[in-house]
């Protein structure tokens, strides 16, 4: 894991000053049914936002803002959630992330935000919350998933993510309605084990996390990541760029 910290002058407020950000990383074990990365990635996923200590803006990188960003930071709703003492930092800069998507219309970048904020969540030990942004994520990609798929060019990925989110936060029949339906879209060999493998978890009540190497078995040349890895992460322009 190499970690930079660079000066970055906040697109929103011009406040200037060292931000870190990941320059590099490789997969130490299997990725999560939900797309939740691997250590050493998993133990620094707040790198992955950067937050201005100024006007609170957060993005992945807060020298770039698409036009509206300033307007929404600036808001009362946006500055009300930035001063939330109830919530860890880390799972707030993720949701005030979130926030600035959702209000730009991205409900699928919106959505990967508050599934980054659930796992955080779950490493403090708060599974109220944790479930609370898993519905909140399988909620916003309901308006996607018809629509604009981006990120889920493999027939049945979106709909084993939303299963997943939804098994674990404990709703167990709308997730079985997930993996039937990604089971009648024709899904790839491997993306139709994971779906069955969900249905049995299900059936079993079982809300624990599990990755890709349960359903499919520890690979002989024990890769660390997954084959649908790409097809899932619509982070891909996170996990990507960062060098995966």
């Amino acid at each position: 894991m190499i970690v930079l910290c660079d000066e970055v002058t906040c697109a929103v407020c011009g406040h200037t000053g060292p931000l870190p950000s990941i320059g590099h990383w490789e997969a130490e074990g299997p990725w999560g049914l939900d797309n939740r990365p691997p250590e050493p990635m998993l133990s620094h996923l707040a790198l992955l936002v950067q937050a201005c200590p100024d006007c609170g803006y957060c993005a992945g990188d807060v020298g770039m803002a698409e036009d509206g960003v300033a307007d929404i930071v600036r808001g009362e709703t946006y500055q009300t959630l930035r001063h939330r003492s109830d919530i860890p930092e880390d799972c707030l800069h993720f949701l005030l992330q979130g926030h600035i998507a959702k209000a730009q219309g991205n409900a699928m970048d919106a959505a990967w935000a508050h599934i980054h904020a659930a796992w955080l969540f779950e490493s403090h030990g708060d599974d109220a919350r944790s479930c609370e942004h898993r519905l909140v994520a399988a909620d916003l990609m309901k308006s996607e998933m018809l629509g604009n798929l981006d990120g889920f060019k493999e027939p049945g990925a979106v709909w084993l993510l939303r299963c997943d989110l939804l098994r674990r936060a404990g709703c167990l029949e709308e997730a079985r309605g997930m993996a039937m339906v990604g089971l009648a879209n024709g899904p790839s060999k491997e993306l139709e084990t994971d779906l069955r493998y969900e249905l049995t978890l299900i059936d079993d009540g079982d809300r624990t996390f599990r990755d890709f190497w349960d359903p499919r078995g520890r690979p002989e040349s024990a890769m660390t990541f997954h084959p649908s890895a790409p097809d899932l992460t619509h982070a891909a322009t996170v996990f990507d760029n960062i060098g995966r």
